[in-house]
């Protein structure tokens, strides 16, 4: 599922940096990178004004796995979950950044097609797990919404604290 990006997000993504004390290391995925001659320093990208250096790692994030994909190992879930685990996905500081997974779940089930197939029918071709496609939907919503509001109280919160500083 991260084959799709382009190898210089990948590379931010999966910096060496970040599997330091890990027993992982990322070589670039299915296909491996594109380039043989990456520097392992986190590429920054320098904002309009040339003043502020972004990382992808400035931001936090929302990795939601589907069951099936955890076990498979699908998805980079191992890499991700690494990070995840050892704090060093996402920001240094007020991070909230979620690696997780819906129990049950499969990976057709994080799309509404699950849910306008009869269930006897996707259970039996398993295009579903277990679980009713309507509660894993549910799940994956109500995940979503809270690293949302995670998010925007950090953002309010991070704006309040630079008024008091002025």
């Amino acid at each position: 599922a991260l084959d799709w990006m382009p190898d210089d997000a990948r590379k931010t993504l999966f910096d060496e940096s970040r599997f330091q004390g890990s027993d992982l290391n990322y070589s670039g995925g299915t296909g491996g990178y594109e380039e043989a001659d990456y520097n392992h320093e986190e590429k920054k990208e320098v904002v309009c004004s040339g003043k502020t250096e972004k990382s992808l790692h400035d931001l936090d994030f929302l990795f939601l796995y589907s069951h099936q994909w955890k076990k498979f190992g699908w998805g980079g879930y191992s890499f991700i979950f690494d990070m995840f685990r050892r704090g060093r996905l996402g920001p240094k500081k007020d991070n909230v950044s979620i690696c997780s997974f819906v129990y049950g779940s499969h990976h057709s089930e994080f799309s509404d097609s699950c849910m306008k197939t009869p269930l006897w029918l996707a259970r039996a071709t398993g295009f579903t797990g277990k679980r009713n496609p309507h509660e894993t939907a549910e799940e994956i919503a109500s995940n979503t919404i809270e690293f949302l509001e995670n998010v925007s109280k950090k953002q309010k919160d991070l704006k309040k604290k630079k008024k008091t500083e002025n």
